[in-house]
């Protein structure tokens, strides 16, 4: 019966640990909450979150990511242009490599963000993207507008989920 007994009491803990991790996941990201960090080519961390992106200067592009879910009609993608976090963190980069939430990375080269301005998106048809919808941060080039970005190298950059960032 002791035995018996004990079982309950590790399952009902087992429960309630797991319904704590279901809520402490399905929580609201709060606008305070860090979603980026930028190391620069001086080892310096900036930790920005989702109110301070969008206090930064807004841009819009329109276009289709075949990669991302739902991604093959247009969407209206709004965030910081990529080359304004670089000048943020002070640096000047040949490279820049970009980490995902499941740790998918990426590297893009400097000259990428004077040729194409890729943005930083944290809304998607004015809406904040929500993480079950890869965000909050994705990658977004103005693909539909440049027939040269409709290519592999380019759909791998548009990174959903975003992390981090280290100028090198």
């Amino acid at each position: 019966m002791h035995r018996r007994c004990r079982t309950l009491q590790i399952w009902s803990l087992f429960r309630r640990i797991c319904l704590g991790l279901l809520l402490l996941v399905a929580l609201p990201l709060r606008a305070e909450d860090s979603v980026l960090s930028i190391t620069g080519t001086d080892a310096r961390v900036h930790e920005l979150s989702l109110s301070q992106l969008e206090a930064m200067p807004q841009v819009s592009y329109t276009t289709r990511l075949p990669e991302v879910p739902g991604g093959e009609t247009a969407s209206a993608w709004q965030g910081v242009r990529l080359s304004d976090l670089v000048k943020l963190a002070g640096s000047t980069p040949q490279t820049l490599k970009l980490w995902a939430l499941d740790d998918y990375s990426v590297i893009i080269p400097d000259s990428d963000l004077a040729a194409f301005e890729p943005i930083v998106a944290l809304r998607r048809d004015g809406q904040l993207i929500p993480i079950e919808s890869l965000g909050p941060l994705i990658v977004v080039y103005p693909l539909d507008d440049r027939q040269e970005l409709l290519t592999q190298e380019y759909y791998n950059r548009t990174i959903w989920q975003l992390r981090s960032i280290s100028l090198e």
